[in-house]
């Protein structure tokens, strides 16, 4: 597992990041002010419910958003030379030449990321011939080695459109894909979508082992809490377009200082140790048109007071390298004490 050192300098560095969409309905909020770092081989899990910005925050970092997105903010990204740049602040063509070579996306849903009617080996072409200067003889060579490197065999696979390959081995297509031009960073957005719970596994198995081979920087989104504690160094929780909770793999899933990770960790049955009471989060997620007034959790929160309605929490220091978005923070970790001893 990864530990970051206060000498390690991030490979991203995102400051108060806003992504806004301007819809008939009226502007949604999807993304709110979010800062993070993501370091040099290291895996960062964005959980939480459906719709709380993790996909657009993925995105994002890849400058993929619809014309319709507002972006504001910095995405400070660094080269392996050193340099670092804005992303946001990219010209096309330099754009082109980040997005695949220095990071990668794997979306969710293999079969409609694929080209249905291109042959995979065509995909791998089209795919450096867009982001790089590549030979055929070298994109082939290298597809090749990666499609072995995801337990593919090369052969049949290159000559298959995607329909004729099963939906594990589309994912581990686009898994090899994403490596092609060797970025440092790649982003899987919900890899196992769909995917039974053997090959879910396979797939875990897999990026753990490429991520410890090759020594890229991962930043994993999921709302399935086992595949994220299994796949991550650092956790971050994300609630109506804001991370409201950050830290240490441990931190998050044994000592949760944000209602709402709590709530999310009852909510699914534990993989080890006591079973406990299973308990839904009340509510509903807001909309992000009109998001609730200063904590955005307050109206499903049992800690809520009229504090929290009123003044917006920031990531308060919690513990070492964990922040929590919650003006009561130290009375959720002194009932999770009471309840763990009693």
């Amino acid at each position: 597992m990864m530990t970051a050192t206060p000498h390690t300098q991030p490979v991203l560095a995102v400051r108060d990041l806003i992504v806004d969409y301007q819809t008939r309905a009226g502007r949604v909020h999807a993304v709110r002010g979010i800062s993070f770092d993501l370091y040099p081989n290291e895996s960062l899990a964005l959980i939480g419910e459906s719709g709380c910005g993790k996909s657009t925050l993925g995105l994002a970092l890849l400058r993929l958003l619809p014309k319709s997105a507002e972006t504001r903010g910095t995405v400070h990204y660094r080269f392996r030379d050193g340099q670092t740049t804005d992303i946001l602040t990219l010209d096309d063509d330099a754009t082109r030449a980040y997005r695949w070579k220095e990071c990668a996306m794997v979306f969710q849903g293999a079969l409609n990321a694929l080209n249905p009617v291109l042959r995979i080996a065509e995909q791998f072409w089209d795919t450096a011939r867009a982001h790089a200067r590549l030979s055929k003889a070298e994109v082939y060579d290298r597809a090749e080695h990666l499609l072995r490197l995801v337990q593919l065999e090369p052969g049949r696979v290159l000559r298959a459109y995607p329909h004729e390959l099963s939906g594990g081995m589309r994912q581990r297509v686009m898994i090899a894909l994403s490596l092609l031009l060797d970025p440092q960073v790649i982003i899987y957005d919900e890899p196992t979508t769909a995917l039974d719970i053997l090959t879910q596994r396979a797939i875990i198995d897999m990026l753990r082992q490429l991520r410890d081979q090759l020594g890229f920087a991962m930043i994993f989104i999921s709302h399935d809490l086992a595949l994220a504690a299994e796949l991550a160094d650092r956790v971050a929780t994300m609630y109506a377009g804001k991370i409201v909770e950050l830290g240490d793999v441990r931190e998050i899933f044994y000592r949760a200082r944000h209602p709402y990770t709590v709530g999310l960790l009852k909510a699914v049955p534990p993989i080890t140790g006591d079973l406990y009471e299973i308990a839904a989060i009340p509510g509903s997620p807001p909309g992000l048109i009109t998001p609730p007034s200063g904590c955005s959790f307050h109206p499903r929160c049992p800690y809520a007071q009229p504090r929290c309605s009123q003044e917006e929490p920031p990531l308060y220091h919690v513990a070492d390298g964990h922040t929590s978005a919650c003006h009561y923070w130290q009375r959720v970790t002194l009932e999770r004490q009471v309840v763990e001893h009693a």
